[in-house]
């Protein structure tokens, strides 16, 4: 995910209202950038496989997060963060379920076979 894409799918007013310290009237791109790869980092340690589809998800929740609490807007990140923690427990639940359903497929086949008395008497 870019921050061209970030700030296409989140309301332009609030990112700005969260992070234009300098007051320009635009999203601060540089934090928002410096933010997304810190988001990408810890992510990772929650999924380290995680796809572009989870990232879309999970990284906006982050950024926002990160943004209130900048603006000490604590009651409002928690619920973020709290969003945050549940897609990724659903994520992590959808990869060991994943994991399972591939891991415990067992298949054996034989063709038959007829054994003569010689093998037979050996056993």
């Amino acid at each position: 995910m870019t921050v061209k894409e970030l700030l296409e799918k989140l309301p332009q007013d609030i990112l700005t209202g969260l992070s234009d310290d300098l007051e320009i009237g635009l999203p601060n791109s540089k934090l928002i950038e410096q933010l997304m790869a810190e988001g990408k980092t810890y992510i990772s340690q929650f999924l380290p496989e995680y796809t572009e589809d989870q990232e879309k998800i999970l990284l906006p929740s982050y950024v926002l997060a990160r943004l209130l609490e900048r603006k000490n807007h604590l009651d409002l990140a928690e619920k973020y963060w709290n969003r945050f923690k549940e897609d990724v427990l659903a994520f992590q639940k959808m990869l060991i379920r994943d994991k399972t359903s591939m891991g415990t497929k067992i298949s054996v086949s034989s063709a038959e076979r007829v054994f003569t008395d010689d093998e037979l008497s050996r056993w």
